[in-house]
């Protein structure tokens, strides 16, 4: 039975850092050819930059064989040193979520979220909802969401040239997590943005994460 790690689980090159006025890192790491049963010589790159108070996160990949990719970043955000996050106020430029069978799976449909508890068009508080929940981003803008919290003053917006987020708060602890990326099982959604990398293509995701205090 092929050994199933995710990127996350791999251990990753320092090809650079940087300690400038706009300091970064970039690492990398090379996916063999059929590792996990995935086509071609996956050549990635990720970059951890500040600019500007945001964290910019670049993601980059090329193959040398036809095959599939979706990366993200799985980091949780706590603004505050309160015990929850049920009063934050979320508002996102998501119009749309993808319905999901009993297995979380994608069905390929995509559901309005007025008339829902996923309703987050006008900015209010997060509540009790718990959310797993990949939403459509309004193609017209890459301000994907935005989140402050009351007691802290700090405000987060999230861009993206991503055409899905998916959004997760944890049962386990206070936190909300905004991983910017393709719809989930895309491969298997005729109607989701294809998820295909070919040789002489370059990935990219690039997401900014801004933090302001009022």
């Amino acid at each position: 039975m092929v050994e199933k790690k995710g990127f996350a689980q791999k251990t990753w090159k320092f090809e650079e850092v940087n300690h400038g006025p706009e300091p970064f890192i970039k690492l990398s790491y090379v996916s063999q050819h059929l590792e996990e049963g995935y086509p071609g010589n996956l050549k990635v790159t990720v970059t951890y930059k500040i600019q500007d108070n945001a964290l910019v996160i670049e993601h980059k990949a090329e193959t040398d064989r036809k095959t599939v990719l979706n990366l993200t970043n799985h980091t949780y955000f706590k603004l505050d040193y309160g015990d929850g996050i049920t009063d934050y106020l979320l508002q996102m430029n998501c119009t749309h979520f993808t319905e999901s069978d009993k297995d979380q799976l994608p069905t390929g449909n995509f559901v309005s979220v007025k008339g829902t508890p996923y309703n987050f068009l006008e900015e209010r508080p997060i509540g009790n909802t718990p959310l797993d929940v990949p939403f459509a981003i309004h193609p017209k803008t890459n301000l994907a969401a935005r989140v402050k919290s009351k007691e802290s003053g700090i405000t987060m917006t999230v861009q993206t040239n991503q055409s899905a987020l998916v959004v997760y708060t944890p049962p386990e602890f206070p936190g909300i997590c905004f991983e910017t990326q393709n719809f989930p099982d895309a491969p298997n959604q005729p109607n989701f943005p294809s998820s295909v990398l070919k040789p002489g293509e370059e990935y990219s995701n690039i997401s900014k994460y801004h933090f302001s205090v009022t």
